[in-house]
């Protein structure tokens, strides 16, 4: 038996006292208590650390000493060095993933420079890794870390990690890769050379935000250098170079013309040199791209030939201010061997990362397609032409068109207020209340719907029937998914209701495969997926119904308008005491 069995937890970490409540972080534990901590540890797990001989077994034992680490409440010392050693230990055994895990866990208690220690562990995991494909995977991973230096400036850090990223490229026998890094380290330079020169403009800025000449340095610093457009262009609005000034203005403003915008773009870098006109062409074929679609003739053409000159120069992580098309979102398309392929796409603070533990890969913008790398291929995703691309080194592997785009979340209800929702009848006295997020029909009366209204979507809800309950949730007003008790499948003649009408059925159209429900007074959770006219079905986890053709309106239906959006209406029939929560949904492009 593994000797990290055999101590629980709190006899584990037995040096100091309590762990405080207080929200703000931790201090780095005195060094005395640090090796007090790290020599209990060793004795504790001695054999287990003779025992791990192998990469596995050391990854695995670096994983359990992490989860013991989270687990333990009551020793500041003991834990620090328990995410300490579980950080050595993965990164020594070229397991980035499990290092980095723990670099972050005691960020969020501790008072580390969290920067700093990903670098160290990063470029161990560098130096531990043999084969090729283990470099390869870990190429993302190495470019979001270098990123986070970037945007905090830590040019030192920069330097040492493009340095480990080199290193991998190489052993990774991917010449594209190299090429990049290459490429990316002169750009760290140049970068660099411009933060000293704002350095000035920067302190100024720490006491007085709102000074013109270093707004306009440190927002050209931001845009032009470090592609922080979501920060800068805010800056070169306060600024007093006119010309800047009044783009920024334009690009802040709702109602700003694409076209013209590119064009402004456009203009000011042909009178721009070096990095600031490549970057002032990259921003103007932002705004191109997103105006050609409703181009015609010879403005088209134009426009068709500078984003064509600009090409694959588009940098990383362009940042959109104030530009929530989409935010955060989900890309499901059909992977290989015809499995889905799900892509998550984050929007953090307006920059684009494809999410993959343990962290966040950065995504390139070129005009509607989002690219990112990721274990040696490139992934480009294309919104225009809803299409998932899988390449390495220039050669297509795998292509598929995008069956869905998700949007986050949208909680319906809230806790304590049914804002958003209005009864299909007025009412003078209220049948329906809600209560720590718990909404309940209490009387009888109309039914519930929101006032949004919607078209295709994904829909998660939690309810609790009442013995003999019968009520439904009606999908844009129109399509009923049913809630029936089972006391209520036995008609008073003794026969049973059709299948079609039972729990989970699109009423009088389409059967559920399969009998899930949990039973009255006790909480069941539905997730429905609305597409056009195809339904997907889920209660308690089980599916259903997939991906089903409803031929038209099920009874009751607000409406006959199938093309239009509609409103997700809660019904009342005859009982009362139907109760939901959770209420959420996801828009779906």
């Amino acid at each position: 038996m593994s000797q990290l069995l055999r101590y629980p937890v709190v006899a584990i970490l037995v040096l100091g006292g309590g762990l405080a409540m207080a929200q703000d972080k931790l201090p780095i534990p005195e060094t005395a208590a640090q090796e007090q901590a790290a020599a209990l540890i060793n004795e504790l797990f001695k054999a287990d650390f003779e025992a791990a001989k192998t990469t596995e077994q050391k990854r695995a034992l670096a994983q359990s000493i992490l989860q013991i680490a989270k687990d333990s409440k009551d020793d500041p010392a003991g834990r620090y060095m328990l995410f300490s050693v579980a950080r050595d230990i993965a990164a020594g055994a070229g397991d980035a993933e499990t290092a980095l895990a723990a670099i972050e866990a005691a960020a969020k208690l501790y008072e580390v420079n969290a920067i700093a220690i990903k670098t160290d562990a990063l470029a161990a995991v560098v130096k531990s890794l043999k084969s090729q494909k283990g470099h390869q995977d870990l190429a993302p991973t190495l470019q979001a870390v270098f990123d986070e230096t970037i945007l905090h400036d830590r040019f030192d850090l920069a330097k040492t990690l493009n340095a480990a990223v080199l290193d991998s490229a190489r052993q990774a026998r991917s010449p594209d890769l190299v090429k990049q890094v290459m490429a990316q380290g002169e750009t760290l330079a140049e970068i660099e050379a411009e933060y000293q020169k704002v350095q000035a403009a920067i302190d100024t800025l720490r006491t007085n935000a709102t000074d013109p000449q270093a707004n306009f340095l440190v927002g050209h610093y931001q845009c032009f250098f470090k592609g922080n457009w979501d920060q800068g262009i805010r800056m070169l609005a306060q600024g007093n170079n006119d010309t800047l000034k009044k783009l920024a203005e334009a690009e802040l403003a709702k109602d700003s013309d694409k076209l013209s915008l590119g064009n402004a773009w456009w203009d000011f870098s042909e009178k721009a040199e070096g990095r600031v006109r490549r970057s002032a062409q990259q921003r103007a074929a932002r705004w191109y791209s997103q105006a050609l679609p409703g181009l015609e003739g010879l403005t088209k053409k134009l426009v068709e030939s500078r984003l064509e000159s600009v090409g694959d120069a588009m940098p990383m992580n362009t940042p959109e201010p104030g530009d929530k098309r989409l935010g955060s979102f989900t890309v499901v398309a059909r992977g290989p061997q015809g499995a889905d392929w799900t892509f998550r796409l984050v929007d953090d603070e307006s920059r684009y990362f494809a999410v993959k533990s343990p962290g966040k890969l950065p995504v390139t913008h070129q005009g509607q397609k989002l690219l990112w790398t990721e274990g040696g291929a490139t992934f480009t995703v294309d919104l225009d032409q809803r299409t998932v691309i899988r390449s390495r080194d220039g050669v297509v592997l795998h292509e598929a068109a995008i069956d869905r785009i998700v949007g986050e979340p949208v909680e319906l209800l809230k806790r304590d207020s049914l804002e958003g929702w209005t009864t299909t009848e007025p009412v003078s006295v209220p049948n329906w209340t809600i209560a720590n997020g718990i909404l309940t029909n209490t009387t009888p009366g109309p039914s519930l719907m929101t006032k949004d209204k919607f078209m295709d979507f994904e829909l998660h809800l939690e309810f609790l029937l009442p013995s003999k309950g019968n009520s439904g949730v009606f999908l844009r007003g129109r399509y009923e998914v049913q809630l029936l008790d089972t006391a209520r499948n036995r008609l008073s003649n003794g026969k049973f209701v059709p299948d079609v009408t039972r729990l989970g059925a699109i009423n009088w159209l389409i059967a559920p495969s399969k009998p899930v429900y949990a039973g009255p007074n006790r909480w069941n959770s539905m997730d429905v997926r609305l597409m056009g006219t195809t339904v997907t079905v889920v209660i308690n986890g089980v599916t259903v119904i997939d991906n089903k053709v409803i031929e038209r309106p099920t009874r009751n239906a607000l409406d006959q308008n199938v093309s239009e959006p509609g409103p997700i209406l809660l019904q009342h029939v005859d009982a009362v005491g139907h109760r939901f929560r959770n209420i959420t949904i996801r828009p779906i492009w």
